[in-house]
């Protein structure tokens, strides 16, 4: 499923992004949601550790520095798009600083005041941050710095309905949770997990492909997740598993 992604933009640097994005990120975090922050850096980045940047020159495509720490990943030959970036992230809830001019997600425009606001609402924002809480347009929700709970609380709602909205509704149960609300929660937190009734799950014997009715799907997905999570060095971002049995 596609994750809920939500892009932090301002008229001009300086106006707080990075301080509402780590609060808020904070905030979700804390209640057990999977974030994942990208931010765009406009004037490029610097690469200090010089052993790797000469890796780069060199036109190695990919470099992975590995510390006791972190992990960081260089990747060559990079597309500067929130598309590209999108497609390395892992986690179910995605919050963005910049990429102002992406038409994905949802917006939150931070500004000085009513002036600067005027400049970001072709955007069409989910909600505003004003340092200057003046009314503006009546059509777009004004927050203040102090207001940041509730700014995370409209994000942890927008997200659950961005994946709910992907689900059929139907309440099944399959999944394990009595809702499709209720496995929206558990996907944000746990984002390995699949509705069993939209997962790709085929059966094929002998190339003949073999329908699956979705309580048999959720079985044998439970049972390929048990048996992996059972073993070692299985990377936890599984997208794709295959299984070939000859016999």
């Amino acid at each position: 499923m596609k994750p809920y992604v939500v892009r932090f933009i301002s008229y001009e640097s300086g106006r707080g992004k990075t301080k509402a994005l780590v609060y808020i990120a904070q905030r979700l975090i804390s209640k057990g949601y999977k974030v994942s922050v990208i931010k765009h850096a406009f004037h490029g980045i610097d690469i200090e550790d010089k052993d790797s940047h000469i890796f780069i020159l060199n036109s190695v495509e990919e470099v992975v520095v590995s510390s006791r720490d972190i992990g960081v990943l260089y990747i060559n030959r990079w597309v500067d798009s929130l598309e590209k970036a999108l497609t390395i992230t892992t986690n179910p809830i995605v919050l963005v600083e910049g990429f102002r001019e992406s038409e994905i997600g949802d917006v939150i425009a931070i500004a000085m005041d009513c002036k600067e606001l005027e400049n970001l609402v072709k955007y069409k924002p989910l909600l505003a941050i004003l340092w200057n809480k003046d009314k503006c347009y009546s059509d777009i929700r004004l927050y203040d710095f102090n207001e940041l709970d509730e700014v995370a609380e409209v994000i942890e709602n927008r997200a659950v309905e961005c994946i709910l909205n992907q689900l059929p509704k139907t309440n099944c149960g399959f999944c394990g949770y009595s809702t499709c609300r209720e496995f929206s929660y558990a996907y944000l937190r746990v984002y390995i997990r699949m509705c069993p009734t939209i997962s790709d799950i085929r059966l094929m014997v002998n190339d003949i492909d073999i329908p699956m009715n979705p309580f048999v799907k959720n079985m044998l997905f439970s049972l390929v997740q048990g048996f992996l999570n059972s073993l070692k060095n299985v990377p936890r971002d599984r997208r794709r598993i295959s299984i070939e049995i000859k016999l």
